[in-house]
């Protein structure tokens, strides 16, 4: 098990930012990591953050799951298709 910690202080911004450092953290490893396994992000807890986090992270072929995204938007597997999360969308709650 491998596990790094990123802080996005709550910040869109940071976020993608700590997004774009995973990524390029496993760059680094000079490895195919999709043929190790399928990596992914724990967090972020806000919908607004996993809108800015998803694409990031979807465009390496990284997922994200979230204990506190609720937005409808985040449903839409053509936009986020590495989205996950444990919680129902707004839209059944």
């Amino acid at each position: 098990l491998n596990l790094e910690v990123f802080d996005t202080h709550g910040s869109a911004q940071q976020a993608i930012i700590e997004a774009l450092e995973v990524q390029e953290m496993y760059e680094q490893t000079n490895v195919n990591i999709h043929e190790l396994y399928f990596p992914i992000v724990l967090g972020a807890p806000w919908s607004s953050l996993s809108i800015s986090t998803a694409p990031v992270l979807g465009t390496f072929d990284m997922g994200q799951i979230s204990a506190g995204a609720t937005s409808i938007a985040l449903s839409d597997r053509t936009k986020y298709p590495y989205f996950y999360r444990t919680i129902p969308s707004d839209e059944l709650q």
